[in-house]
């Protein structure tokens, strides 16, 4: 008979009959394998020191003969790799992608990529719109086919803040360089400038061009002049003035005028003398018929300026009545509106895109519920944007965008990410004494990414602690019994990636955070 020997294999192969002399073909192998090993062939020695076979070699016997199947180390197919790229997603520059064994973790590359103006690099994420799963640079990732990773770009808060310093002191330029022809009428112009000017903060005013402040220093100067003037009195016994004056309880010696400067000038006929912008003037002497009388108003923010230019008067003297007070006139109309030559209107323009810019930054911010300390920066890129407005501009800010960036500001201060393996009592306690929040102050915990495990009462210190926001998609049943006994946590928020994900770990883990297992009761839902 010819026997065959599994010789560490396993299984079994019926033995064939000849006649001695006769010759038997070695049969196939009919049986299993060792691990990692495959079929070599036959030999007459179960350690391959006799005669050796093949599949279907003839064996002549001459006596029972048992063949040994011979092992070898199986030659492993080559593994399986896919690609993982990076795309610059409006940044600049290239980086070579990866190849990557399937099932097998690799660490994602540092950003290589130049950021677009005005922007700095905040992760990686398998969207090109930020609605896929995030990364940070390091973070593990497997492959189970080709990939591609987006650079995610946030606004630059230095930026930010620079663009609206820039607009500020725009904005003020285009105040100066619309004062125009310089005469009573641009003293609204030019205190409007002025105030502008002074309402900068450094940064805007540092990017003031020279000849924009110049414009309005010369314009100050040249009002100056329009301000202090000289009047000639010389008393006239009838016309229009007399009878102006004749008609009114002025005192004895009443004074009333029509005025018109070489500088363009004009006054109204009014009693007491009191024309657009103009204070009462005293008397300051007399000379013969005439009286020296001078009219004087403070330039406005400039009260050191004293100039003066000459004008030509025609008075009246007539007798009167001790003067009698005047009834109550109620409110006074404000003063003639000064001409409207685009200036406020260009202003307008300019206030309502800053605001408008200002509160873009806070919208972009994540829903509240949503906020974790990770998107600190760009919460106080907002804040800055904000912060940089003039009060004016501050006022076109819708007051539920301010809403927003306060309870941003305060979920940011509230909120800690524990991203490692294993989340313990005390690790979580000394990632809040990193985070230099002290732990009555946390009042939402971030688990990343890399967290499998969660031990037994891990937040019971965390007095204030509510909510979890679950970023990691690798909790387990096992991996979080009793986690949250003996703590405040009352509500479990799922944000593994994008919104479909989010509900299917959701409802996932509803089965493991329930009482019995984690050892409370929460609610668990989907990240919006």
């Amino acid at each position: 008979t010819l026997a065959y020997d599994a010789n560490g294999g396993s299984g079994e192969m019926q033995p064939a009959s000849a006649a001695e002399g006769e010759s038997v073909a070695a049969a196939a192998c009919g049986f299993g394998a060792p691990g990692g090993k495959e079929f070599a062939g036959w030999n007459a020695a179960a350690d391959g020191s006799g005669a050796a076979y093949a599949e279907g070699d003839p064996v002549e016997l001459s006596a029972d003969t048992v063949l040994y199947a011979q092992w070898r180390d199986a030659e492993l197919p080559p593994a399986q790799t896919f690609a993982l790229s990076y795309d610059a997603n409006g940044g600049a520059g290239e980086m070579q992608p990866a190849a990557v064994e399937a099932g097998k973790p690799i660490a994602v590359a540092e950003c290589g990529f130049t950021a677009p103006a005005d922007k700095v690099f905040s992760g990686w994420n398998e969207a090109a719109d930020g609605s896929g799963a995030a990364y940070a640079a390091g973070d593990p990732i497997t492959l189970e086919a080709d990939a591609v990773l987006y650079a995610q770009w946030a606004d630059d808060p230095a930026a930010v803040a620079r663009r609206v310093a820039q607009q500020q002191a725009d904005a003020f330029a285009a105040l100066a360089r619309g004062i125009g022809a310089v005469d009573l009428s641009a003293a609204g112009r030019i205190a409007e400038a002025r105030a502008a000017y002074d309402a900068l903060p450094d940064a805007a005013r540092a990017l003031v061009a020279a000849e924009d402040l110049a414009l309005l220093e010369s314009a100050e100067a040249q009002l100056a002049r329009c301000y202090y003037v000289t009047l000639s009195y010389e008393p006239v016994a009838s016309g229009s003035t007399a009878e102006l004056l004749a008609s009114t309880n002025a005192p004895e010696e009443a004074i009333g005028w029509q005025i018109s400067t070489d500088e363009g000038i004009i006054w109204d006929d009014v009693e007491g003398a009191v024309g657009v912008a103009y204070s009462v003037p005293t008397v300051e002497g007399s000379l013969g018929n005439y009286y020296r009388a001078k009219a004087t108003i403070p330039l406005p923010g400039r009260p050191d300026y004293v100039t003066y230019s000459n004008a030509v008067m025609l008075a009246a003297v007539v007798p009167g009545p001790d003067p009698q007070p005047d009834p109550d006139p109620g409110p006074q109309p404000d003063p003639d509106p000064q001409p409207d030559d685009g200036t406020a209107a260009q202003q307008a323009a300019t206030n309502k895109k800053a605001a408008a810019s200002a509160a873009s930054a806070i919208a972009k911010l994540p829903d509240v519920a949503n906020v974790t300390d990770a998107d600190a920066k760009a919460v106080a890129a907002a804040r800055a944007a904000y912060d940089a407005l003039t009060s004016a501009q501050k006022k076109l800010v819708p007051a539920a965008t301010l809403k927003k960036l306060a309870a941003a500001e305060a979920a940011v201060k509230s909120t800690i990410t524990f991203n490692a393996a294993k989340c313990t009592k005390a690790a979580l306690a000394k990632a809040v004494k990193k985070s230099g929040k002290k732990p009555a102050a946390v009042k939402k915990v971030v688990l990343g990414t890399k967290v499998k495990r969660i031990a037994k009462a891990s937040f019971a210190k965390l007095k204030k602690a509510k909510t979890i926001v679950v970023q990691t998609k690798k909790l387990k049943k096992a991996a979080i019994a009793k986690a949250l006994a003996k703590s405040k946590v009352a509500a479990v928020v799922v944000n593994v990636g994008n919104a479909k994900a989010n509900k299917a770990y959701a409802k996932k883990y509803k089965k493991i955070f329930t009482k019995k297992i984690c050892g409370k009761k929460v609610s668990v839902r989907a990240a919006s």
